[in-house]
Formats: structure tokens, sequence, C-alpha cells
């Protein structure tokens, strides 16, 4: 079972920094986009920076949970995990994707359990 939680964590690793790769590329070409336009487009520009920023943060924490995953720290792993399950209940009532945030509660229940069971002190 430990072998599969160190997998598992290499995959949210992979699919994580590609995901923050790609937000700081957006943030980036964004500059660049509205360099050349000003008032109400400059106005759009900035409010999609900060919801590029804001989708930083889940992704940030994720990597810091596969990571401590990794390291057998399971307890910090735990705790980082109920973070991101916050979110994702937050997701499925704000997004009208309410599958999608369903499977992702399911997967980090899963995870969570994974990361409970390799606990020494659980």
């Amino acid at each position: 079972m430990k072998v599969l939680f160190k997998v598992w964590n290499i995959l949210i690793l992979v699919v994580n920094i590609i995901s923050v790769i790609t937000i700081l590329t957006a943030i980036l070409g964004l500059g660049k986009a509205t360099s050349d336009i000003d008032g109400a487009g400059r106005a759009i520009g900035g409010f999609a920076l900060i919801v590029g920023v804001i989708g930083l943060i889940p992704a940030i924490i994720t990597i810091f949970m596969a990571r401590s995953g990794l390291k057998d720290d399971y307890e910090y792993c735990t705790k980082l995990a109920m973070i991101i399950l916050c979110l994702d209940v937050i997701t499925v009532f704000l997004s009208e994707d309410k599958l999608s945030g369903i499977f992702q509660i399911v997967l980090m229940l899963v995870y969570i359990y994974l990361a409970k069971s390799l606990q020494k002190s659980w």
C-alpha cells in the first residue's frame, strides 16, 4: 500500500506542477496582452490576474501535500489533504460541474484514508 501511495503522490506532483506552469504562463502572457489596452481592458486583465493567483493556491498546497507524502510525513500530508478537501467541497457548491467536484472529493477521501492507514500513530 505504501508503493501505491508513493506512485499516487508522484502523479499528483506531475499534474500539479504542469498546472502551476500553465497558470504562470497565462499570468505572464496576460501582462503582454493588456499592455496596449487602457480602461476596461486593463480592469478585466487585473481581475484575470487575481483569478490566476488564487488558482495557484490549491495547486501549491497540493504540491506540498504530495511532497510530504513522498517523505513519509503522513500527519502533515493528512492536514494538507483536509484543506484540499474543504476547498473541493466549496468547489462543489460554487461550480456548475458538480460531478467533477464530487469525484475530487471521493479521490481526496481515499487519499486521506491511505495517509491515515500508513500513519504510525493512528
